[in-house]
């Protein structure tokens, strides 16, 4: 499985102006480094959480069909599921009719019907791709405080390491991050 991003967030959930805030820097001088850190410690708290920040069009690409019907998508929360496709070798397309799947909104997943794969699938199947929006809202408004904050101490760790080739995780950032990542059984 993998996912692309189809339309992306226009704005970060930390401001520009709040990350200088918290790290006490009253300067312009660091400003564009300072909003590119705001973009790496973005997009490392959504990779770590497993979750759009800001309301983005994502596609997940999967390989092959699922058996159980049961597709756990890769970014939540969950605004919407906008389509499914089911992909022939040829590499063709057929776009699922909606009550041949159900979208469970609060686990982020997709489940699709035996009937409908089976009416769209069969031995010349390559796979499925599902576009969804997901996000906490079109702006930071929405974005729960706990994650804002993993922003903006992963800013400082990185501002204050920026020498460093790797800058290793905070266990603040991780505890900030435990309530909202997913755990699998």
């Amino acid at each position: 499985m993998s996912l692309e991003i189809i339309l992306s967030a226009q704005l970060h959930p930390v401001s520009l102006d709040e990350a200088k805030a918290f790290l006490r820097v009253d300067s312009t001088y660091e400003d564009a480094l300072i909003s590119e850190f705001i973009g790496a410690a973005t997009a490392r708290v959504e990779a770590l959480s497993g979750r759009a920040l800001i309301n983005r069009t994502l596609r997940q690409h999967m390989a092959g069909l699922p058996k159980t019907g049961i597709i756990d998508l890769l970014a939540r929360p969950l605004v919407s599921v906008e389509q499914v496709r089911v992909l022939a070798l040829d590499g063709t397309s057929q776009i699922l009719d909606p009550s041949s799947y159900y979208v469970d909104m609060p686990s982020a997943r997709v489940i699709v019907r035996n009937d409908g794969l089976v009416s769209f699938a069969g031995p010349q199947s390559a796979g499925l791709e599902i576009d969804f929006i997901a996000g906490y809202g079109v702006d930071a408004l929405a974005v729960p405080d706990a994650l804002k904050t993993a922003i903006k101490q992963l800013v400082v760790a990185i501002f204050e390491q920026r020498d460093q080739n790797v800058v290793p995780v905070p266990l603040a950032v991780q505890s900030l991050l435990a309530p909202y990542s997913r755990v699998r059984l």
